[in-house]
């Protein structure tokens, strides 16, 4: 069974149902949830999702429930943006040109030994050897 990083675009996406692939990226956070499948993320995650909500509703009562609700979930590995880390996700983007965020969750996915699912153009194409990226869709095959 694999063990799943998960970036923000997946978390919004699955939020609202007018984006295109919603519903690959609910169904398979519902089936990762369904089947306890662990999930190693990013605590930064957590306020990308946030504005993600906030932006879209114009609620932060919303946002801050989302967020709130994710950052509950039992199954979920949280990893902090440490100094080391951030140094590393440095290293990560100045070798990729990924953007600042992606290469925190790329880095995170590389350290953990997880597969990265992402709706992120940028991080599909540009992720370093090594790391296994992919969408929702295909992230569906991995759930037992």
């Amino acid at each position: 069974m694999s063990v799943f990083t998960i970036d923000a675009s997946v978390f919004g996406n699955a939020t609202f149902a007018d984006e295109p692939g919603h519903a690959a990226s609910r169904d398979l956070l519902a089936a990762i949830q369904r089947a306890d499948i662990p999930l190693v993320l990013p605590t930064l995650v957590l306020p990308e999702v946030a504005a993600v909500v906030a932006r879209r509703t114009g609620s932060s009562e919303r946002a801050d429930r989302f967020a709130g609700t994710l950052r509950a979930l039992p199954y979920i590995t949280w990893v902090a943006l440490t100094p080391g880390l951030a140094a590393l996700a440095a290293g990560v983007v100045s070798r990729s040109g990924l953007r600042g965020a992606d290469g925190v969750y790329v880095t995170v996915a590389l350290r953990h030994g997880t597969v990265l699912v992402t709706r992120d153009r940028e991080q599909l194409g540009r992720a370093p050897d090594g790391l296994r990226v992919t969408t929702p869709e295909d992230a569906m095959s991995e759930i037992p």
